[in-house]
Formats: C-alpha cells, structure tokens, sequence
C-alpha cells in the first residue's frame, strides 16, 4: 500500500517595520512554520496578525526574510524573489468576506475557475456547492444571503481554486453573535475541508491576549 504523500509546511521568516506619524513605530518580526491543518493566530488588534496574513498573501512586502511552502519561494529577501500575489496560489478570505455583490452565490464561486474547461468547472462548482450545503442558494445574490451563508460562499469560492495555503482573517467577525459559534463548529468539522478542497496551511486569524499574541511581535 503506498503512502499517502506528505504535504510540506509553510515555512516563514520575517520582519517588518511600520512607521506611523504621531504614534511609536510597530515592528513585526515571525519565524515559524506552518504545519499543514488548521493554525490559529490569537492577538488583540493591532498584534500584526493581518499583517502576518498580507506578507504571506503578497499583499504586503517584508523588509527582510523569506516565505516558502517546500521548494516553493515566495519571497526571499536575499535573493530578491518577489512572487505576485496571483501566482501563489493562495486563497484569502477577508474579514469582510468581499462577496461581489452583483454576482450570485454561483457566479462568485466560479470566478476564479474562468480559464477551466466547462464541463470540469460545472462538476467542480457542484461537488464544492453541495459540500458547503449552499447548492439551493445558487442563484441568490449577497444581499439575499444571511451572514452564515454568506461565509460559506465565501469559504467555498476560495477553495474550489484547491489552493495550497488557505487564509482566514477573522471570517467571524461579520457575524452576529449567535452565529458565530454554530459557524465555528462547522468550519471545525464540515467534511468538505477533507474532501478534495482542504488546503495545504489554513490560518484562521483571532482575537486573544496580550501574553499569546507576544509570540508573533517585538
């Protein structure tokens, strides 16, 4: 019986230095690596948290470092690699979740399938549809949706891409209260993160305390 193979960590180095008028300058400074499952960041506000997330993402550049899932180099200050945000394959799903809110459900899953064959983005776009228990809501626009449904289709867009590294700054925070710990148990337990669309590294980033959030910051 032959092994399944081993998906490797995302490995991180950085440091990155803010500096804001009026206010001490914010330094941020990570050496970690990733194992593949589920890591979460707790920090209050302004721990550097989302920051971490946009370095890794490509949306914002560290000072110095380097950023790689095994042979895959995303950034490395010292050889000057820069790689796009679009060309890492990474997903990202903002606090706001940034639904497009002309499309429906359908069309902002499949956004990110265009260049795909028809046939193969139909079966994907179903199977990921029926995972997230989002399948009758297909054709309804954001405005229509609740904020847990909204949170699955936004879950679902970013991963019917099969990415290799999934983050997630604070997906519960749009939502009430009452839905956020019956929407946490889901993204616990749902079986679609297993089945074919679970990424490499998923970061889920949330609120904490000063003592744990001192890891990540200097």
């Amino acid at each position: 019986m032959t092994a399944a193979p081993v998906s490797p960590p995302l490995s991180v180095e950085l440091r990155k230095r803010y500096a804001a008028r009026g206010r001490e300058n914010f330094f941020l400074q990570v050496k970690e690596e990733f194992a593949p499952g589920f890591t979460v960041l707790f920090g209050p506000s302004g721990a550097g948290k989302s920051t971490l997330l946009d370095c890794i993402a490509g949306l914002a550049t560290p000072d110095s470092g380097r950023i790689h899932l095994g042979e895959q180099i995303f950034f490395d200050s010292s050889r000057r690699i820069l790689v796009p945000p679009q060309r890492r394959g990474m997903a990202y799903v903002f606090q706001s979740l940034a639904l497009f809110p002309h499309l429906s459900a359908e069309e902002n899953i499949c956004y990110g399938l265009s260049n795909m064959a028809a046939a193969e983005r139909e079966e994907r776009v179903g199977k990921i549809l029926r995972s997230f228990h989002v399948e009758a809501l297909r054709h309804r626009k954001p405005g229509e949706l609740s904020g847990g449904e909204k949170q699955r289709v936004a879950l679902a867009r970013s991963l019917v891409t099969q990415p290799g590294v999934l983050l997630l700054d604070e997906p519960l925070t749009g939502l009430d209260a009452g839905l956020r710990p019956a929407c946490s148990c889901w993204m616990n337990h749902s079986p679609a993160w297993m089945q074919g669309f679970a990424a490499t590294s998923s970061m889920i980033c949330a609120r904490g305390t000063e003592r744990t959030a001192s890891r990540f910051s200097t």
